[in-house]
């Protein structure tokens, strides 16, 4: 009867981190921003981090396949590598694409556009769970003048 007893509360506390885990995200006032805030945290590190459909390679090619380098920078021949960051939530989706270090408007508004078009990603996991993971990935603008050519356009962004 004990070891009923034992499995049942066991039970009752895995649901209780459960309903705690997929309820909806009590929300704070952060008083610096003035702004709401989630409670639910961002990792920047997990035990399986999100990953791209097709991984790493599959991102490169994504991104030199489908920059459109802008007008603006190739007249003011700006070039460079854009850092940005963004979240991949538990669902995959990609959300809060921000700049960390730009070079030129016109190339950072091309990296967010870029970013923000991607295709779902595998979310990243934390004990078996998916969570929201912040992820950072920087962007190389070559000049098109200063590509070689190559038969491959993925192979250029390498």
């Amino acid at each position: 009867m004990n070891e009923v007893f034992n499995n049942h509360a066991l039970f009752e506390e895995k649901a209780n981190r459960l309903v705690h885990l997929f309820a909806v995200p009590e929300k704070t006032m952060d008083k610096n921003r003035k702004e709401f805030v989630s409670k639910v945290p961002i990792f920047t590190v997990v035990q399986e981090m999100p990953e791209f459909p097709g991984g790493v390679k599959a991102l490169i090619r994504y991104l030199a396949e489908n920059i459109k380098y802008p007008e603006a920078a190739i007249i003011g021949g700006a070039e460079g590598r854009v850092t940005c960051s963004f979240i991949v939530g538990a669902n995959g989706a990609i959300s809060n694409v921000e700049i960390l270090r730009g070079v030129d408007p016109s190339l950072d508004a091309e990296a967010v556009r870029i970013l923000q078009n991607m295709p779902r990603w595998s979310p990243g996991k934390q004990k078996g769970i998916a969570v929201d993971v912040k992820y950072t990935v920087p962007i190389t603008f070559r000049h098109p003048k200063n590509i070689k050519r190559k038969t491959n356009l993925a192979q250029a962004y390498e």
